[in-house]
């Protein structure tokens, strides 16, 4: 297939996903970290660990462009995360496309068959019940998941065998860039996914070009790992959301490193257990028995073609796997499945095609490819129908709203729950509402950056209560050092 043909298959695809989601995608700030993401974002601030600094970037710059659109800054943060979505499913087109040409599959499958199940790949990658869902509101993964795609799909492409040196480093190096711009946005989930390339770039090259390989991938990391500069800069200047303060080069590393939620890295043999049963869950629920048989399929049936291309799929998901079942966040443990789903779209659509290829009837291939595709798409307006309802999906923003109704003016509001603080935050930071209530997180007390926070934005407020602050801020220092 031509390269132009190729990249207007990619283009249609996540065209049809990225407006679907901003079709669906919710009105306002959703619970969770949509409202402190979205403060963030719209006044150039500093998020929680390990900052995003990419997503604050890129975000920033989407609300700027479309500043005279019409809809709330909300409301095109949201858009920004559907259109991000829309790019990944487009690249795993692209990764699909690749992965059926190295693995030497092309030359039993027509045109057209290679193109539906590339558009099927795409389709089950953003359409996922996981990512999809995450793309109707204000995360970093739907543009997370665009360059952890946009990384399968060239680094698929640099170790496929037929590929020029030029080409091989040139492809070498969009794979680094791709995961540096990664690494700039959520880095656990880029990290887990390295080996996995690793083992996608591995060609036949003499030492001395695969050293220069190397290089090359390195020198791509650099533009995304550079964004990480941006975060000391917004915190010298006291930003609205200024979190972790990383201003200094300790703070600074506290914060990139996620040192404070690194306690959720379990070592329980029983804990790790019930995780894996619920990734399994999930896993069932984005491909459901038939996807994940024929990922296995890809597997067994594509033996010593395509250079490692299976195999380099295969340790993107176990490094995944093995990282996934071991961290827990709650409010998005999902997440951090997102790499495995991406490939195993890719493993599905090969695993389709190698059983079709042992077929010698043309007509008996293509229907089991229609058969296949007729099935996921069954699952793929499930999908959607499931993650419909954010069109209305009100629900955090009622609730600020309402404990802001309750509240006297000048009231001090003192909460423990953050899907109450974080809406709150982003409608009186963005949206300019009860901009005269103070907003404390009980839990966050906890943490000097956030009484730093505190006291220099309400000196009066401070002075009413100077003895007791200064005596628990210094207990404090001594208790988090």
């Amino acid at each position: 297939m031509k390269a132009r043909e190729s990249a207007l298959l990619a283009v249609a695809t996540g065209a049809t996903v990225g407006l679907t989601a901003a079709f669906l995608r919710a009105p306002n700030v959703l619970f969770a970290d949509s409202g402190e993401l979205l403060t963030a974002v719209a006044t150039k601030g500093v998020a929680h660990p390990p900052g995003f600094p990419l997503y604050l970037l890129l975000g920033g710059l989407f609300l700027d462009l479309t500043g005279g659109a019409g809809p709330s800054a909300a409301s095109r943060l949201n858009l920004f995360s559907a259109l991000s979505t829309g790019v990944a499913a487009a690249f795993a087109v692209l990764a699909a496309l690749v992965a059926i040409e190295r693995t030497a599959l092309a030359g039993n499958l027509d045109t057209a068959s290679r193109r539906v199940l590339a558009v099927l790949a795409g389709l089950l990658c953003g359409f996922g019940p996981t990512l999809f869902d995450f793309s109707l509101g204000t995360e970093v993964y739907g543009l997370h998941a665009a360059f952890l795609a946009a990384a399968l799909a060239s680094a698929l492409a640099a170790g496929n065998p037929g590929r020029t040196p030029r080409d091989a480093s040139r492809l070498t190096f969009l794979t680094g860039l791709a995961v540096g711009c990664g690494l700039g946005v959520h880095h656990a989930t880029m990290v887990v996914m390295m080996p996995g390339l690793a083992v996608l770039l591995w060609g036949v090259d003499e030492r001395p070009a695969r050293l220069r390989r190397v290089g090359l991938f390195a020198a791509g990391l650099v533009p995304g790992l550079l964004t990480y500069a941006v975060l000391p800069i917004r915190a010298a200047g006291w930003p609205a959301l200024n979190w972790g303060n990383p201003s200094n080069p300790f703070r600074f590393w506290v914060h990139i490193s996620a040192r404070d939620y690194q306690v959720n890295i379990e070592n329980d043999l029983g804990t790790i257990l019930e995780h894996a049963a619920r990734f399994l869950d999930s896993y069932r629920a984005e491909f459901t028995i038939a996807g994940l048989v024929l990922a296995l399929l890809a597997g067994a049936l594509i033996r010593g073609a395509g250079r490692l291309a299976v195999p380099g799929l295969f340790v993107v998901l176990l490094g995944d796997i093995a990282f996934a079942v071991r961290y827990e966040i709650a409010e998005d443990q999902a997440a951090y499945y997102i790499p495995t789903f991406i490939a195993t779209s890719i493993l599905v659509v090969l695993g389709t095609a190698a059983v079709a290829a042992r077929f010698e009837s043309l007509p008996r291939r293509r229907a089991l490819v229609g058969t296949v595709t007729a099935l996921a798409l069954v699952l793929v307006v499930w999908n959607v129908k499931q993650k419909a309802g954010r069109r209305f999906d009100d629900r955090a923003v009622e609730a600020a709203r309402n404990a802001f109704a309750s509240i006297p003016e000048g009231a001090l509001v003192f909460t423990a729950e953050w899907n109450l603080y974080a809406p709150m935050v982003g409608l009186r930071q963005v949206a300019g509402e009860r901009r005269d209530a103070i907003l404390i997180d009980v839990l966050l007390l906890r943490r000097g950056w956030y009484l730093d926070a505190w006291k220099r934005k309400y000196p009066e407020r401070h002075a009413e209560i100077a003895t007791d602050f200064d005596t628990y801020r210094t207990r404090l220092a001594d208790w988090e050092e």
